[in-house]
């Protein structure tokens, strides 16, 4: 209830806060949506841009969609209100166009709500009224119980009626009652139905309205509606001083204070020229005529110079898109470069050391064959040292032992002379075991096989 209070926006970044710590994304949408709205209600239309733009982002990353279609209407309403329409449809086409792709049928039925307005507001009935039943049409079909179909009805009933379609402003306006989700909402129903009646010249009934109105809407009609429809019944019903009455009321506050910008003024002044020219007013009802066919022409050109700035702002924005669109091509072109130098790199690297890998298997394998090679040559010598051994102890053993003896036997004892020949004999053994293992020696240093 306090949305222009400044302090919404602390309220609004504590409830952020505390929602976060209890990981409800939904009430953390909510308080970034109450941003959004103190900044719409306090017209501050930058502020509004950049946080309609920040929640959209939040509720897109926490999947909230109803939060974020609801701050893009904020946008939306925000350009209907200050009459920028080309914006506000360029926005709609947007939003309906997201709505479609993400089928989320609430918004969908919404964009077509708000799109009706536009059109209505523009004086294209037909495209209008084929847009309200667009919306009414999802909204029933999907039984979307968010959407005030009631509200859309009345909306098509109004258009039937400046249509001069009865029977269907009357079927329209028997679902807008027959759908109405809060009781008060049966006096918005009953003030185009009275003016329904007086259109279609029932006046009977329209009075009969008009009382239930004036009697029981406790203030939820306005005066300014209520004499709506008395200026209807009596322009239709030939009543024309009071009809003329009527529009000098409503006209008397903006001739007193000069304000010819209200977009009920220019309207109204050709009601009074009409009803002045039925009269036989013709001087009051040219000067009439006159000063609201120049406050059109000027609204006209202040239209369109305003339509010319809304389309530049949209080529701006185009621009920009497209920039940030050809920006993030670049890096995303930048990104990919990249990752292919990354992944050529890593190619290479990998290559390279499969390459290593093999040639160090290879080493490997070799150093295992040449060290089961040594381990080979090491055995054998082992052996054979051990062979060499036990062959020069057998001749040696021999050759002491009857060394010993002949030393000790007489020198003409015939078994001296045995024990020197065994001697001999046994050196000669010795002798051709050395030479064999010098001969070795020399192969194993030589290039012989």
């Amino acid at each position: 209830r306090h949305k222009q209070d400044p302090e919404m926006l602390l309220k609004a970044d504590t409830m952020f806060r505390l929602a976060g710590e209890k990981q409800n994304r939904r009430m953390q949408a909510v308080a970034l949506c109450l941003k959004t709205d103190y900044y719409y209600y306090t017209n501050k239309f930058d502020s509004v841009k950049v946080w309609v733009a920040r929640t959209q982002q939040f509720t897109r990353q926490h999947n909230q969609p109803t939060h974020y279609y609801f701050v893009w209407t904020r946008l939306i309403s925000y350009y209907t209100k200050y009459s920028k329409y080309t914006l506000a449809q360029y926005e709609l086409e947007r939003f309906l166009d997201q709505a479609i792709r993400d089928d989320y049928k609430p918004a969908i039925a919404e964009a077509y709500k708000h799109l009706g307005h536009i059109y209505r507001t523009k004086s294209l009935y037909n495209t209008a009224i084929d847009t309200y039943l667009k919306a009414i049409d999802v909204a029933e079909r999907n039984g979307l119980k968010e959407v005030d179909v009631s509200d859309l009805y009345l909306q098509l009933g109004e258009m039937y009626t400046q249509q001069r379609k009865y029977d269907q402003s009357e079927r329209a306006l028997r679902m807008a009652e027959k759908t109405i989700l809060l009781p008060e909402h049966i006096w918005r129903v009953r003030i185009a139905q009275a003016n329904l009646h007086a259109e279609e010249g029932e006046f009977a009934r329209a009075r009969q309205l008009l009382r239930e109105i004036r009697d029981g809407s406790n203030g939820y009609a306005s005066e300014n509606k209520i004499r709506e429809i008395e200026l209807s019944i009596y322009k239709h019903s030939g009543e024309l001083h009071k009809a003329l009455e009527i529009v000098n009321k409503q006209l008397a506050p903006y001739e007193k204070t000069r304000d010819s910008t209200h977009y009920f003024y220019i309207p109204m002044l050709g009601t009074r020229a009409a009803i002045n020219y039925e009269l036989g007013n013709y001087k009051a009802s040219a000067e009439d005529l006159s000063r609201q066919m120049a406050l059109a022409q000027k609204k006209y050109d202040q239209s369109n110079r305003e339509t010319l700035n809304e389309f530049a702002t949209l080529f701006d924005v185009e621009r920009l898109d497209r920039e940030k669109a050809e920006a993030q091509q670049q890096a995303q072109a930048e990104r990919l470069r990249r990752a292919r130098v990354f992944e050529i790199s890593l190619g290479v690297i990998l290559l390279l050391a499969s390459i290593f890998i093999f040639i160090l298997t290879r080493l490997n394998r070799r150093l295992a064959h040449a060290k089961h090679a040594a381990e080979q040559a090491s055995r054998m010598k082992g052996v054979f040292i051990r062979n060499i051994t036990h062959e020069i102890n057998t001749p040696l053993n021999a050759i002491v032992g009857f060394a010993e003896l002949a030393s000790t036997a007489p020198e003409n004892d015939p078994e001296r002379d045995a024990y020197i020949d065994i001697i001999r004999e046994n050196s000669g053994f010795l002798q051709k075991l050395v030479d064999d293992v010098l001969y070795i020696a020399g192969l194993e240093s030589s290039e012989t096989p």
